[in-house]
């Protein structure tokens, strides 16, 4: 970190969920601050327990966006009481609709570790686009008031990951708290606990994965600075800035922009 700025967001200790945590106190490069206690980011809730549920219930959230797809929450199910009266978004859609069309990847058990880095950096430039109306319905609900929200899939990582960053992007965080925000996963995720069929939710990599030995399941669970920067560069690249990116790859208007920026921040 480039300053002497400190910043702590709260993390829930949960007896059946991880990487459970808040998003807030992050400087933006204007001065402000993203407001306490209105986001919130998390893995998947299907192993929660009650004490857990009820943890999560005191912090008020209004609205549970599951970034998951449906064969996801079919195989892993959130527990009823954690809404609690909360709106949940979720989305159609099978495990093979987010997957990239863009070539033959190679075997990922056969590349070399340095290869396979890269070929996941790769990957996660088609993550955002791949998901590209549900980032944009979580960010139109913050607009419009509908927070605390919390967002999850299932590791809390990739999908989650690149909404969050791209959210913080929008409100003036200063990159260098993005990447922090997104490498925080590295101390909070239980690896033990995450459905490698669901790692990285972009579909139909199943058979892929379980070829994977530990040290390349290492790395593609890892909140490797690379993968996100990878992205971000992606969405400049092609559309400017990831302000445009939102406005034209998500249909965001200057105003839904605008009022994020109230929603969430504070001098």
């Amino acid at each position: 970190m480039s300053d002497s700025t400190v910043v702590t967001p709260r993390v829930l200790a949960l007896e059946g969920g991880h990487n459970f945590r808040e998003v807030g106190g992050y400087p933006t490069t204007s001065g402000a601050k993203v407001r306490r206690g209105l986001v919130w980011r998390s893995a998947g809730l299907d192993r929660l327990s009650g004490p857990d549920c009820e943890l999560i219930r005191s912090l008020g959230i209004r609205t549970i966006a599951d970034l998951r797809t449906e064969h996801e929450r079919n195989l892993f199910p959130t527990p009823t009481g954690v809404p609690d009266g909360a709106r949940t978004l979720s989305w159609g859609g099978s495990v093979e609709d987010a997957a990239p069309r863009t070539g033959t990847r190679p075997a990922w058990s056969d590349l070399d570790l340095a290869t396979l880095r890269r070929e996941i950096a790769r990957l996660y430039t088609h993550v955002a686009e791949a998901h590209s109306v549900q980032f944009a319905e979580v960010y139109r609900a913050i607009a419009d008031g509908a927070v605390p929200i919390l967002i999850h899939c299932t590791a809390g990582k990739d999908r989650t990951g690149l909404a969050i960053a791209i959210l913080l992007e929008l409100i003036g965080v200063r990159r260098e708290w993005v990447i922090w925000d997104y490498e925080q996963t590295n101390t909070h995720l239980e690896r033990h606990m995450v459905s490698l069929e669901s790692a990285i939710g972009v579909g139909g990599m199943a058979d892929w994965l379980a070829a994977l030995g530990p040290e390349g399941r290492e790395l593609l669970l890892a909140a490797d600075e690379a993968y996100l920067l990878a992205a971000l560069a992606d969405i400049e690249d092609r559309f400017g800035s990831v302000e445009d990116f939102a406005r034209q790859a998500l249909g965001l208007s200057t105003g839904t922009i605008d009022a994020l920026r109230r929603q969430l921040l504070e001098p």
